[in-house]
């Protein structure tokens, strides 16, 4: 099964910040390139039982992340669940992306 070690993934999409833990998942796909040493995220997906992560974006080989992630399941709208990830994966930053209906709400 697909585990990530350092980070609480799902916690950190609901919370739209870091949080430690870790995040083990039913399965796990992706379409991606290789290129200069970076690698392209065109779909990234981690499934679970009960909810999904989707990602896009890209990591270099040296651990640099620029990610934007949104968690999906039946009773989740993805939008209210989508943060950027920047930095290093030892300790990335995560911000909360603002979803479009509170922009039109302004």
């Amino acid at each position: 099964m697909p585990k990530l070690e350092t980070i609480g993934l799902s916690e950190s999409l609901r919370d739209g910040e870091l949080r430690r833990g870790s995040s083990q998942f039913g399965s796990a796909n992706a379409a991606f390139a290789c290129s200069h040493r970076v690698i392209s995220l065109q779909q990234l997906h981690f499934v679970s039982v009960d909810t999904g992560i989707e990602a896009s974006g890209t990591i270099t080989f040296d651990g640099d992340a620029d990610l934007k992630l949104q968690r999906f399941s039946a009773s989740v709208p993805v939008a209210e669940n989508a943060v950027h990830m920047t930095g290093p994966l030892a300790a990335p930053q995560i911000v909360r992306l603002e979803s479009p209906v509170s922009r039109r709400a302004r």
